[in-house]
């Protein structure tokens, strides 16, 4: 006999809602994890397998047990052995040693299918003109999550519907994070209800100053967005989320954000300023201050070099004017090796901090500067003892 009230994944919707995670191994959870994922696919031979396993291995856990004696309840109705009875006496067997656990919230789903599958002797629904309808709900509930379902305005918790008249009924689905979904079913003897629930978006909505924008947006280890002027908008995972922001110029910062499904999170960042990037700005200020050096020091040397030709046109100077001329030659003389001085130690500033610059990026990068094809790279300047460290990665 088979029974026309038959779900897939929602027979399983308050397994996860029910269950005790105190009293359960990490093993059980990992067996009645694969079950849950077999039962998703129709296979209740396998999904049955790993619910026992999780069963013996934390034989007062509940919802195990529960989990075992469905399984063993939807192999009876496909009846692929022929062997239904001895199915369904196992999952009534099943369902008693639930009952007697006294500790599970659906007792009163468990002696429902007790009595179907043992053949009611009371008047069926059809003869009291009454539907009973089974109820499915995905996705599965989360154990912190709890859905509200209202028949006629009238609520229930899950799925536990009670015998309702024949004709139509309005079913009403509440769960945060989720829309509200709203259904009008006509129902007959027996009804089967799914209502399939459409999960609200998880958000970060991420600001920072000027100076940050373009910063790179990485959640649990992918880049996502790149911060932009005003506000960024990101969709994240219900749950703890590893947020992270790298900008060329900046150390990284980190943070973990904690956000329910449909929530909305504010997160404000600010990125310090890189060692490197530092060093290289008091570098150009260093090239710069060495080029205005030399800059006057050319200046100085051509006041000097006027002053030696000014003498060069004196004919038979005397020895004292002689004396004077060359102490102008010597000064031209030292301002012009002071100016080449200048101008070298100024370029090799600029093209210190062009490179500190350049290849400047977060540590540990998210991949390497890429300039071409065939090179990439990274300098890092790093505090070491009383001075600082320069990193090279080529």
């Amino acid at each position: 006999m088979r029974y026309p009230l038959q779900i897939a994944t929602a027979s399983l919707m308050a397994l996860a809602t029910s269950l005790s995670w105190g009293q359960a191994t990490e093993p059980a959870r990992a067996a009645y994890d694969r079950g849950v994922v077999a039962y998703d696919k129709l296979e209740f031979g396998d999904a049955a397998t790993a619910f026992k396993q999780a069963h013996d291995q934390s034989p007062h856990e509940p919802s195990y047990l529960f989990a075992l004696a469905q399984a063993s309840r939807r192999i009876g109705e496909d009846d692929k052995d022929h062997q239904q009875a001895a199915h369904f006496a196992k999952a009534i067997e099943y369902f008693e040693k639930y009952l007697d656990l006294g500790t599970g919230t659906r007792r009163s789903d468990a002696e429902m299918w007790i009595r179907k599958m043992k053949g009611s002797t009371s008047k069926p629904p059809e003869a009291e003109g009454k539907s009973q309808v089974t109820l499915a709900i995905e996705p599965l509930a989360a154990p912190d999550e709890t859905t509200t379902t209202y028949v006629d305005g009238e609520a229930f918790k899950q799925e536990s519907v009670p015998l309702l008249t024949l004709g139509k009924h309005t079913f009403r689905v509440e769960r945060a994070g989720f829309l509200t979904r709203e259904l009008q079913v006509t129902c007959g003897a027996s009804q089967y209800v799914k209502i399939n629930l459409v999960s609200l978006p998880t958000r970060m909505v991420v600001t920072g100053r000027p100076e940050d924008v373009g910063a790179e947006i990485w959640v649990d280890g992918k880049h996502v967005d790149n911060l932009k002027k005003g506000s960024t908008i990101v969709t994240i995972e219900p749950g703890s989320s590893n947020v992270s922001f790298r900008k060329r110029g900046a150390d990284p910062v980190q943070t973990f954000v904690q956000a329910r499904r449909g929530d909305t999170q504010p997160l404000s960042i600010k990125l310090p300023r890189s060692t490197t990037r530092v060093v290289a700005y008091s570098t150009f200020a260093t090239g710069a201050a060495s080029m205005i050096f030399g800059a006057v020091s050319v200046g100085m040397a051509l006041s000097a070099e006027a002053d030696v030709q000014a003498y060069d046109r004196i004919r038979n100077p005397f020895q004292i004017e002689a004396d004077v001329r060359d102490s102008h030659l010597d000064e031209r003389d030292s301002w012009r090796n002071a100016a080449i001085a200048g101008f070298g130690v100024g370029l090799a500033a600029f093209g210190l901090g062009a490179a500190l610059y350049w290849f400047d990026l977060p540590d540990p990068a998210p991949s390497p500067l890429r300039l071409d094809r065939r090179f990439t790279g990274r300098i890092k300047v790093v505090p070491a003892g009383n001075g600082l460290m320069i990193h090279g990665q080529f």
